[in-house]
This record gives C-alpha cells, sequence and structure tokens, in this order.
C-alpha cells in the first residue's frame, strides 16, 4: 500500500501553504452531538484535530491542506471541508470518509 508522502514525492505534488491567519480561523471546537465534539487547534504553522469523544478512535492528528478549506489526514481515509461566510468567518465543518460525506460539524459559540 502506498502512503500520501510516497503518492506526493511519485506524482510530484506538493504540499497546499496556508498563512498563519487562514489557519488561524479553522482553530475552535465544532460540535455534531452535544457529546461528541472535533477540536481543532494550530500550533506554530500546523493544524491539528482530535476528537473529544474517547470512543470515535481519533487521537490528535495533523490536518493537512488541499487548499484553503479543504483538508485531509494521513492516518485514516478522512478529510474535512470548512464552511466561511463573509460575516462570521468559519460557520461549520464537514467529515467524509472515503470522498463520502459523513457527519455535519456545527462551530461552537
Amino acid at each position: 500500500m502506498l502512503t500520501n508522502d510516497i503518492i506526493d514525492q511519485v506524482f510530484g505534488r506538493k504540499p497546499y501553504a496556508l498563512t498563519i491567519p487562514q489557519l488561524q480561523a479553522y482553530v475552535r471546537t465544532y460540535t455534531y452531538k452535544k457529546s461528541y465534539q472535533m477540536v481543532v487547534t494550530r500550533e506554530e504553522n500546523k493544524l491539528y484535530i482530535r476528537a473529544t469523544n474517547p470512543k470515535s478512535r481519533l487521537p490528535k492528528v495533523q490536518l493537512h491542506p488541499k487548499s484553503d478549506g479543504l483538508f485531509f489526514i494521513k492516518e485514516a481515509a478522512l478529510s474535512f471541508s470548512f464552511e466561511k461566510d463573509s460575516k462570521e468567518g468559519v460557520t461549520s465543518m464537514a467529515s467524509y470518509y472515503r470522498n463520502k460525506k459523513d457527519v455535519d460539524w456545527k462551530k461552537e459559540k
């Protein structure tokens, strides 16, 4: 099985770079159900995501940008898209499993 890193090298894909303010816009907690949340944090120039529900099996992992608003993780077939508006900035997040929409997550206020 090829990892994303090997595929990137073979096909010459370069990582998409975001500025610190662009990354910071995604930092917050997103809720699906009252007891089920995803927390996005930033360390330096990288974003991380983790689930608060221990049953979710998603520890803290790095989010890799495909573009501004689209991210993936290397540890599983999960990707994430973020919705924005002109007033509030990021308003929600959607998770995708194997490119099929899985869950809509609302931004915590």
